[in-house]
C-alpha cells in the first residue's frame, strides 16, 4: 500500500529514535498505530458507505430499466395484435362493398377528342 522498502524503513525508524527519543518512543508508536487503525477504519466505513449508495442507484436504475421494458414489450404485443387485426380485416373482403366496374375487353379505352372547332396548340 505504502510502497516502502527495508531501506526506507530503517531510516525512519533511526530518525524516530532521534527525534523522540528512546524513552517515549514505545508510546509515540502506539500513538501512531491506534491512530492508523481508525483511519483505515474510517476509510473503510466511506468506502462501505459510497458502495452502498452506488448499489442503491444501480437498483433503482435497474428497476426504472425493467419497468421500461415491460413497457415496451407491452406495447409491442398491441402493436402485434393491432397489425394482425389489419392485416386479417385487409385480406378478408367485405360483403358491403360493390365489385369495381370493369369493361370488357373489347372496349378500347380511348384519348379524349377535342371538340370539333377547338384550338389546339399545334401550329402547322
Amino acid at each position: 500500500m505504502l510502497n516502502i522498502g527495508m531501506g526506507e524503513l530503517m531510516v525512519v525508524a533511526i530518525l524516530g529514535l532521534v527525534v523522540v527519543g528512546p524513552e517515549r518512543l514505545p508510546e509515540v508508536m502506539r500513538f501512531l498505530g491506534r491512530n492508523y487503525a481508525k483511519l483505515k477504519h474510517a476509510t473503510s466505513d466511506l468506502r462501505k458507505a459510497f458502495q452502498f449508495e452506488v448499489d442503491k442507484a444501480q437498483g433503482e436504475h435497474r428497476a426504472e430499466l425493467i419497468k421500461a421494458r415491460r413497457e415496451l414489450l407491452k406495447a409491442k404485443a398491441e402493436a402485434d395484435a393491432l397489425k394482425e387485426s389489419i392485416s386479417a380485416s385487409v385480406q378478408r373482403p367485405n360483403p358491403n362493398l360493390e365489385p369495381p366496374n370493369l369493361q370488357s375487353s373489347d372496349e378500347a379505352v380511348t384519348a379524349p377528342t377535342a371538340p370539333p372547332g377547338a384550338e389546339t396548340d399545334d401550329k402547322s
